[in-house]
């Protein structure tokens, strides 16, 4: 008898984590095929020309960030754009030093001034001063300003591929080696 029940309490567990695991896939929208409120953002990345210093930031909240934490909160305004480092959603021990968290909030940064650019605004980042250091508190920190003002637009191929970027956690692959012509490409895109 007592070997039933450990087996049916077993059972039971069993059961009841994979229910559980299967929920909170679903509430995730694990199988939703991208589509969903969620995934709004990614439909309407661009935004509308009358959305003024919004339409940069749809981009910037694309941006590859440490275990979609999301660390940034914005605040636009008629000159530009401030980005703070929301310390709330720091990923604690796991990221002391706030690295991942810097990470984040600059490519963030990045997307605004690709998508600034393209939709016609020059993008002038100005790093304020301090430094995101451990504190004791979670208040937001003031990390840059960008002032945008009117210019042509200029449309590089980072931004079309804006959406599609993404953390990728995947193993690199030593047994592909990178050819000279990539690694030109690449250097001539980063303007070094």
């Amino acid at each position: 008898m007592g070997h039933d029940r450990r087996a049916l309490l077993a059972g039971g567990a069993a059961a009841l984590i994979a229910g559980g695991l299967g929920f909170r896939a679903w509430d995730r929208g694990i199988w939703s095929g991208g589509e969903g409120v969620a995934y709004a953002p990614w439909k309407d990345w661009q935004g509308h020309a009358g959305d003024g210093g919004n339409r940069p930031v749809r981009a910037a909240i694309l941006a590859a960030n440490p275990h979609d934490t999301q660390p940034w909160l914005f605040q636009v305004q008629e000159s530009g754009i401030t980005l703070f480092a929301n310390r709330a959603r720091n990923l604690g021990s796991f990221d002391p030093f706030r690295r991942e968290m810097h990470l984040g909030l600059g490519a963030a940064i990045e997307n605004l001034v690709l998508a600034a650019r393209a939709l016609g605004f020059s993008a002038d980042i100005n790093p304020l001063d301090g430094r995101l250091t451990l504190s004791p508190d979670n208040s937001p920190v003031d990390v840059a300003r960008i002032t945008l003002k009117s210019s042509p637009p200029v449309r590089g191929p980072l931004f079309d591929v804006i959406p599609y970027r993404h953390t990728n956690r995947g193993a690199y692959r030593p047994d592909q080696l990178v050819g000279a012509g990539t690694l030109q490409r690449l250097a001539a895109l980063a303007g070094c």
